[in-house]
């Protein structure tokens, strides 16, 4: 008698399942979920602020220049924009100086910003006076697009803080 006739075959154990997950899996699935959570939130979040960026130069854009009182137009639109984006500077009752002052430390080419302001300021109260309102008007939307920039890194700045 051959003993070898007498062995059985290889029993093969059951195949392995995928679920359920091994640990490592589910850490890697958490993680995914929390990164993909924070990165929507600071999109939405970002589009938010933004909103009224994107507002607002298409308003600066539809003024025309050559209107008699485009100058004080942009200058409410610009009065509003940074009542929007920083309530706690108190904008509402700043004019003259005080403002121009204020525009030219938000925005980002300060110097430049606050010759073109300055002129504006200037002509906005006086009868009769012709302003060069393009100027303003590039001037407004690089206000806009700077100071909004810079309103939302504080506005983050100040959310680490708290956090």
């Amino acid at each position: 008698m051959d003993p070898l006739s007498q062995l059985r075959d290889i029993h093969l154990g059951n195949t392995i399942s995928w679920w359920p997950l091994a640990y490592g899996w589910w850490i890697a699935l958490c993680f995914s979920v929390i990164v993909i959570g924070a990165v929507t939130w600071f999109i939405i979040r970002r589009r938010q602020l933004l909103r009224a960026r994107r507002a607002a130069l298409l308003e600066l854009q539809a003024i025309d220049t050559s209107a008699p009182d485009a100058a004080t137009r942009i200058n409410q639109l610009l009065k509003r924009v940074a009542m929007h984006y920083y309530p706690d500077a108190g904008v509402s009752a700043l004019y003259g100086d005080e403002w121009t002052a204020f525009l030219a430390s938000t925005g980002r080419d300060k110097e430049a910003l606050a010759t073109v302001i300055k002129q504006a300021q200037v002509g906005l109260y006086q009868p009769n006076w012709q302003a060069d309102c393009d100027a303003f008007q590039r001037a407004g939307e690089e206000w806009i697009k700077g100071a909004i920039t810079t309103s939302i890194a504080r506005r983050a700045e100040k959310d680490r803080r708290y956090v």
